[in-house]
């Protein structure tokens, strides 16, 4: 799909918004969202005033995400938000962003080119709310929700303990989605909700590898089981994380027995193995 529409049963085209509270009746999209729920997606999220450092992070682990072929997901709000999608686009890549208001209606104002931008580069604009709707300081904790039932995993790149950011990330939570933080100073307040979030858990992220390891792994242990002779090949997998690089790729290919290639020939034609960018592939398997 490629122009404005709204989808009537979203969880049928995003299959992890069924596993929320509240999922939505029906979202307004425009831009493309037909192939959204056979890549991985990592929403990006925190405060709208940023430090350069928030913004500079939040920038770089879009673009990597995406040269990784991960979808960004964010809110389009100020601050973290927009540097995620303008990272995800210099990326080459996809991204996401879930109004807190109607297709016609982009909030904030400043980020209307950006809207377009997203949508011309083969992403996404997505709302709850129908064209003409008032928005409200209550429509962005509902945003929210969306936001991380989209996504395997949530990053915080810089927010307070009080902070919308940390809504999203108490959802993905609560709906056994990864949560992520970049720390920062330890005596800067715009960095205590991550430290809070690493002290309870969160996984600390340095690079865009940090999170795309964890995404990895745990499709790997929700897939199905594969044949036994794609069995050697996800063990190689798993032992790496997830992620394998073309040289990786070739050692094995040099250091292996006989019917290597015949092998990744049969798990990339079964869809075990994807290439996610020029130089890496992944193991995420789903049903053909």
């Amino acid at each position: 799909m490629t122009t404005d529409g709204v989808l009537t049963n979203p969880a049928h085209h995003f299959p992890l918004l069924a596993q929320i509270h509240r999922p939505p009746s029906q979202l307004f999209f425009r831009g493309r969202v037909d192939d959204l729920s056979t890549v991985p997606c990592i929403a990006i999220v925190g405060t709208r005033r940023a430090s350069p450092y928030g913004l500079h992070m939040a920038w770089r682990l879009a673009k990597e995400l995406a040269e990784a072929g991960v979808v960004v997901v964010s809110g389009l709000a100020l601050g973290i938000d927009g540097a995620a999608h303008r990272g995800a686009l210099l990326g080459g890549g996809k991204t996401v962003a879930v109004l807190g208001g109607g297709l016609n209606n982009v909030y904030p104002r400043e980020h209307a080119l950006l809207a377009q931008s997203i949508v011309e580069k083969g992403g996404a604009l997505l709302s709850e709310y129908g064209e003409g709707s008032a928005i409200y300081q209550s429509n962005f904790p509902e945003r929210n929700r969306i936001v991380a039932g989209l996504c395997q995993g949530v990053v915080v790149v810089e927010a307070p303990r009080k902070s919308g950011a940390l809504i999203t990330a108490d959802l993905a939570l609560g709906q056994n989605r990864d949560v992520f933080a970049v720390p920062g100073p330890a005596d800067r307040e715009s960095f205590s909700g991550c430290h809070w979030l690493i002290q309870q858990g969160a996984k600390l992220v340095m690079s865009a590898r940090d999170i795309l390891e964890e995404v990895t792994q745990t499709m790997v242990n929700t897939a199905p089981a594969v044949s036994a002779a794609a069995g050697p090949l996800q063990n190689s997998f798993e032992k790496a994380g997830g992620l394998l690089s073309f040289e990786a790729v070739q050692k094995l290919a040099h250091d292996g027995c006989e019917g290597f290639w015949s092998d990744w020939a049969l798990a990339v034609e079964q869809g075990w193995i994807v290439e996610t960018s020029p130089q890496w592939y992944a193991w995420m398997p789903h049903s053909k």
